[in-house]
């Protein structure tokens, strides 16, 4: 269980340390940082964006390496989209040598196109909350809607 959440919190579980040793080890490589990460990862990212933005980063900027900082998700479309391109995916705290994270989420992997229909179709899905979740919830939420806000 305590692996299961580590991934469930991808983005707060990146290393600010750990990322610039590989940093340092890939000098010719940029970091792509999705906002909902830590602070101190994002003071590091040469990009900091939605998940298309990552991806629309890595197809226009001129690095040909590139270190990732999201869910592991977007790793096939980036290479995909530039295949002459090398994507590494930042380490997490969460890796060890028995298990590594590796910007893995259960959750995202659970959206699909026939839940989605599903839920919409049948009105089902509804997910109740603690008030003190909610207000947890709110704050990576509202750094996403403010960095959208002034990025856009």
């Amino acid at each position: 269980m305590l692996l299961w959440n580590a991934c469930c919190i991808v983005h707060a579980e990146f290393d600010a340390e750990k990322i610039k040793a590989l940093k340092a080890a890939n000098p010719d490589a940029e970091l792509l940082v999705h906002p909902e990460s830590q602070p101190e990862v994002i003071a590091l990212a040469d990009v900091t964006g939605s998940t298309s933005q990552l991806l629309q980063a890595s197809k226009t900027r001129q690095a040909k390496k590139f270190i990732v900082a999201t869910e592991s998700g977007i790793f096939y479309k980036m290479q995909q989209a530039c295949p002459d391109k090398t994507f590494i995916v930042a380490p997490t705290k969460a890796q060890s040598e028995l298990y590594q994270c590796e910007g893995n989420c259960p959750w995202m992997k659970m959206n699909n196109l026939q839940n989605l229909r599903d839920a919409l179709k049948n009105n089902s899905g509804e997910i109740r909350l603690e008030p003190g979740i909610i207000e947890k919830a709110l704050l990576p939420l509202s750094r996403m809607l403010e960095f959208r806000k002034k990025h856009s």
